[in-house]
């Protein structure tokens, strides 16, 4: 079940990171759910909103808004400062 919690948009979103921050992080990562997650970020940041990243990594929409949220509120988002 979706969280009830709405995910910031755009610049907001995850602000401690950049889309530029995000893409070197996607280059990073081995595993593809992470990859994913990340890729839904940079699109929430770009302004997308689920449904539209739902087709564009054909996940349903509370999967994304999942991954979103968790991302948010610090569940996964790698440092890669110094690496």
């Amino acid at each position: 079940m979706p969280r009830a919690i709405k995910a910031k948009r755009g610049p907001d979103y995850i602000a401690d990171y950049k889309i530029k921050d995000l893409e070197r992080m996607l280059k990073m990562l081995p595993d593809e759910k992470p990859r994913m997650m990340i890729h839904a970020a940079i699109l929430r940041k770009e302004g997308n909103i689920c449904g539209d990243t739902e087709k564009i990594l054909k996940k349903s929409q509370s999967t994304i808004h999942d991954w979103l949220v968790r991302l948010e509120e610090g569940g996964f988002v790698p440092h890669t400062s110094g690496q």
